[in-house]
Parts: C-alpha cells; structure tokens; sequence
C-alpha cells in the first residue's frame, strides 16, 4: 500500500502534538509503503482551505470543540467535497458522539483512550484502505498522483488532450495523458465498456441504453459509437442479466 496520508485537526497545539506524536508512533519512519505522512491544522478552516485547494487525506482526526468551525460542521463540510475520506472524532466529550453519525463517522474516540485505542484503528484502517486498493485506479494528475476506488468512477471522457474521470458526488478529476493510458485497467474491471473512442462507462451506473447513447444517473448522456453498438448492446445486456 502506498503511505497513508493523515490529516489532523485540532485548535489546541499541545493535543495537536500529542496526537500526531501518537500516530507517528505506529508506523515506518520512513515514507514507504505501509507508513503514513501526517499533516496538522490548528482550526477547521484552514484544513477546508486546504482540502478545497486540492489536498486530498484518507483519513482525517477532528477535534470536535473548535472555534468558528466545530468539528462535526466541518465534516459536514467536507462530505460534500470528499465522501470517501475515513473520519475519527478525537473529543475530549462524549456529548456529540451522535451527532457524529450524521456525517459518516468512522469511530468517535475520547482523548482519554487514544493511547490505547487509536493505534488499532490505524491498523484496522490501514488494512481496510490496503484491500481497496486492488479495485482502484491510479490517476496521474497536473502536479501527483491520485489512487480512486474504480466504483466512485461513473464514467470517463476524453477531450482536448485530457481524460476525464466523472466521479460520484458530481466530484471530477483531469489527467493530462491519453485514454489509453487507462485502458487495460479500467477494462479489467468488468463494470466497465469502451462505447466510443472518448468514452468508457461504468455500468452498474447505467440507467438505460438507446440506439446510439448511454443513460446513466443523474441523466448524463454518454455517446455510443455505430460500429461498437452492436458489441457494446452484448456485453452491456450480458452484465445486466448476470448481476
């Protein structure tokens, strides 16, 4: 597994500091495989700020008591930016837990048990992200790379040189390569189909198919080109009848 990146987000540094010297505790020093890179906010804006400008964690620990931005208001926040991200509420109060939930929280931990608690949650989350790994797809954007499971990808489109990939949550992200780059891994998957020279789609996201496009959720249309339609038609029916 490539190192997993952490943000952590608390207005107190001295818990700041305590939290992250507690993560860096259960992983390689080195930034390898199977480690972890943390990174530290001091208020929920600046964490926003910095997920809105591109930063992208797999798991992120909120302090829940925060000024101007408290932590349950930033994970709401943030899923409507990011809805695959794991979220640990790390509180010294037990008086939020339920309305943790609300914004899909992946465990509500008092700072009293990180100690003992938090470096299992790491390996458990760990261990969960390492096996999503083998259903996903490596995207090489402007300035890094970008791992995504292969079943947040509604469909992916080629024009001017970029691909595409369109994303749940109307989420979209460009790579500046050609689309065959993508090929083989997309099609080793067997929810997805080349319909058109620009264009591969992810099936399970179809809601209906014409005599020359693809009706997907949401009402996107995606082209199927004449001289692929009678083979997309097969192997489209094919999967439909067998899922």
């Amino acid at each position: 597994m490539e190192y997993l990146r952490i943000a952590v987000c608390d207005d107190d540094a001295l818990e700041l500091q305590r939290t992250r010297d507690c993560i860096e505790a259960c992983f390689p020093t080195k930034k390898d495989a199977g480690s972890a890179v943390v990174s530290t906010f001091g208020s929920g804006n600046e964490l926003l700020e910095d997920i809105r400008a591109g930063g992208r964690y797999e798991l992120l620990i909120l302090d829940v008591v925060m000024p101007s931005l408290n932590g349950i208001d930033l994970a709401a926040k943030i899923r409507e930016l990011n809805d695959n991200c794991r979220i640990i509420f790390l509180t010294s109060s037990a008086d939020f837990a339920v309305d943790s939930y609300k914004v899909k929280a992946y465990y509500y931990l008092l700072k009293s048990e990180m100690k003992n608690e938090l470096p299992n949650l790491l390996k458990k989350v760990s261990d969960e992200i390492a096996g999503e790994i083998t259903s996903s797809i490596l995207i090489k954007e402007k300035f890094r790379w970008t791992r995504i499971p292969l079943n947040r990808i509604k469909y992916v489109e080629s024009m001017n040189h970029t691909v595409y990939f369109h994303l749940l949550h109307n989420e979209t992200i460009s790579s500046y390569t050609a689309i065959n780059t993508y090929y083989d891994a997309l099609e080793a998957d067997p929810r997805f189909i080349k319909c058109h020279k620009s264009f591969v789609v992810n099936m399970s996201y179809v809601t209906s198919i014409t005599g020359k496009e693809f009706i997907l959720e949401g009402g996107v249309v995606v082209p199927i080109s004449r001289n692929l339609l009678g083979q997309v038609k097969s192997t489209y029916f094919d999967y439909f009848f067998k899922r």
